[in-house]
């Protein structure tokens, strides 16, 4: 997933990441009669990032630079 890559590459922050899942849900919400699960299925894929899995990962991302440095 092209989010994923983005937070691996350190091009979006976990919490930048997060932003765009919430926003696309917004976005998506006046599409209920044309794209009815459109907005299921973006809060489907935002439940199952398990996004403390990478608030934790950029967390320790941190702390092994601030040792090495």
């Amino acid at each position: 997933m092209l989010v994923l890559q983005l937070i691996d590459a350190e091009v979006l922050t976990v919490e930048q990441a997060e932003q765009v899942f919430d926003g696309a849900a917004k976005r998506s919400a006046p599409l209920k009669d044309v794209a009815p699960d459109a907005e299921r299925v973006i809060q489907h894929i935002h439940d199952e990032l398990n996004w403390d899995k990478y608030y934790k990962l950029a967390a320790d991302r941190r702390r092994y630079r601030q040792e090495r440095n």
